[in-house]
């Protein structure tokens, strides 16, 4: 059975205002801090009195760490199943600090243990394709000491309307996945994000 936004046409928003339980980067020494929770509004232009306000819940899962020749050893516990992920840089360094990558998949634990840690990039290589490009990003500030990299699972999203009306967001859908990782993007204008098309 399709659910509520599997039906609903594309809607044009006027204005999305954020709030969240954290707010990544703001000192000057911080890290990124945990995405648990964020809230985002979103107001309809044609009504001005509707609002969907989308909540996601993260759970952070571990850190990356160095592996064998240029493999990266990703943590244990990444779910087996479709979801969006986040990889975030802690580091003092201007080159790493508030950085980050945001992406979806159908399989989070293939993306990131395969897709990314055994990407097969090497530092000869000038250009690279999205694992590697991910991967190169991960690599060099792990083995330069000059940032830790943390991984972030959105366990769970849903819509909350006007009505109060809740309507929990399917990670098998690729649209709905898709939502989360723009908008993850959106509600964090502090990072600074590695994706190709952020």
């Amino acid at each position: 059975m399709s659910s509520y936004l599997d039906r609903v046409p594309p809607v044009p928003f006027s204005g999305c205002d954020i709030r969240r339980t954290s707010r990544p980067c703001e000192e000057p020494d911080a890290g990124v801090s945990d995405l648990s929770g964020y809230r985002i509004l979103m107001s309809d232009v044609i009504s001005g009195d509707s609002r969907l306000e989308l909540v996601c819940n993260w759970d952070s899962i571990g850190t990356v760490q160095l592996g064998a020749g240029y493999r990266l050893m990703m943590p244990h516990g990444i779910p087996k199943a479709s979801g969006v992920y986040m990889i975030s840089a802690t580091s003092e360094s201007d080159q790493y600090r508030c950085s980050a990558y945001v992406g979806e998949s159908q399989d989070v634990h293939n993306r990131l243990t395969s897709d990314y840690a055994k990407s097969g990039w090497e530092p000869s290589q000038r250009r690279a394709n999205t694992n590697r490009h991910v991967h190169k990003w991960i690599y060099l500030g792990l083995s330069s000491g000059e940032a830790e990299f943390q991984v972030q699972i959105c366990r769970g999203a849903y819509v909350v309307d006007s009505n109060d009306l809740r309507i929990q967001l399917n990670f098998d859908n690729l649209y709905h996945r898709q939502s989360i990782e723009a908008m993850t993007v959106v509600a964090n204008p502090a990072l600074r994000f590695v994706n190709k098309r952020a």
